[in-house]
């Protein structure tokens, strides 16, 4: 099913949700991963809610992969994003109006600089 869907004219981009919190059936992330990337689309993992995998699921050959600095670092409401180079500024377009209403506050980037304690 999934490589019929990333066939599809509409696709641009491959969304995958790796956590202990989804239920049912996923498919394995490094076949998903392969299938999204031979299929030519960008690859996003969304981690934000695993433990802690940080290593292993930035290594997963995907575009971005996103994770909780809260969760990961022990710091105050913010994120990582992780990958390619051209689509980690992609995501940096919210520093110029894009998202703004989920920018972090000062002390979320200084916790997430600064690491835990």
């Amino acid at each position: 099913d999934l490589r019929a869907a990333l066939a599809g004219p509409d696709c641009g981009a491959l969304l995958l949700v790796t956590s202990r919190l989804v239920r049912g059936d996923a498919p394995d992330l490094a076949t998903a991963v392969a299938l999204g990337r031979a299929a030519g689309v960008v690859v996003i993992v969304d981690a934000a809610a695993q433990d802690l995998r940080m290593r292993e699921l930035a290594c997963c050959g995907a575009d971005l992969v996103v994770f909780s600095a809260q969760k990961y670092l022990a710091a105050p409401t913010a994120g990582l994003v992780l990958g390619h180079a051209p689509w980690v500024r992609a995501v940096a377009a919210q520093q110029r109006g894009i998202g703004r209403a989920m920018k972090p506050t000062k002390e979320a980037l200084a916790g997430t600089i600064g690491g835990p304690a």
